[in-house]
């Protein structure tokens, strides 16, 4: 079975997926980084709505990161398994291991669809390559997988860890295949996050990292033993949620500092 990983912007992430999965399952058989994917975006969609849309996002992204985690959850899980990630590019880390390497600057050019098709994948794992347009969907004979931040049906959009945090939900990851729709793809697995003591959404952010490793490598060892359960899910289930605004988001670490004080409070829903 082959399977690629694409990614843009994500190159310490992308890097130690592809030792782990080397670890756990097998290494890639080739990589696809989407290089300056912020300002092609705005280029395809040069109307004032699709902008404001676009930096809103981007924001999002921003404010997300911008307060780090106490641990570096995933690296520290990485250590105990005994993976070594060198300190590397991602270019070498791929040159390293004999992983081709393929750079773009439009994911839906001509050129990616038709280098994708000859790279013959049964699998592409999304590691933050965008938003999949139907020349990309489908041309991976199986599909795309993908790792929210949410578990589906239910939490679907845009900042579903702080959505699920402020109505009290279960928090999770869901790997599903990636289809036309909004994180409307057959669900494959998921897996429940925990709040400890201390925890920020930054932590918890970070340890979706470990769920997200964790799922890829179980769902792509199922896809090879062919004992992979794929659950569709029907438009109706769930909603859809869109960018939270950092004032709101406030009062979200605020309410989670409460819940990992008080452990009783933890959302169980």
């Amino acid at each position: 079975m082959k399977y690629g990983i694409i990614t843009a912007d994500q190159e310490l992430y992308t890097k130690r997926l592809i030792y782990f999965l080397k670890f756990n399952f097998h290494k890639p058989d080739c990589v696809i980084q989407v290089t300056n994917s912020f300002f092609h975006r705005i280029k395809r969609n040069l109307n004032l709505r699709a902008v404001v849309s676009i930096l809103k996002a981007q924001t999002s992204e921003r404010v997300s990161s911008s307060a780090k985690p106490s641990t570096d959850h995933l690296a520290r899980y990485l250590e105990s398994l005994g993976i070594t990630i060198p300190d590397i590019s991602l270019v070498q880390a791929c040159k390293n291991e004999g992983i081709p390497l393929f750079t773009t600057n439009d994911l839906h050019s001509g050129k990616t669809c038709e280098l994708l098709r000859r790279s013959e994948l049964d699998l592409l794992i999304n590691a933050g390559g965008g938003i999949f347009k139907s020349c990309i969907i489908d041309t991976v004979r199986i599909g795309i997988l993908n790792a929210h931040m949410g578990l589906l049906p239910d939490m679907r959009g845009m900042n579903v860890l702080e959505w699920s945090i402020f109505y009290e939900r279960k928090l999770g990851v869901t790997v599903h295949i990636i289809d036309r729709g909004i994180d409307t793809g057959d669900i494959l697995s998921f897996k429940p996050i925990s709040i400890e003591k201390g925890d920020s959404i930054s932590d918890l952010r970070d340890k979706t990292g470990i769920a997200n490793f964790e799922l890829f490598s179980e769902v792509l060892i199922d896809f090879k033993t062919d004992s992979l359960t794929r659950r569709k899910q029907s438009p109706e289930m769930g909603l859809q949620y869109f960018v939270m605004h950092p004032r709101l988001r406030s009062c979200v670490e605020r309410k989670l500092r409460d819940m990992s004080a008080d452990k009783s409070s933890i959302p169980i829903n």
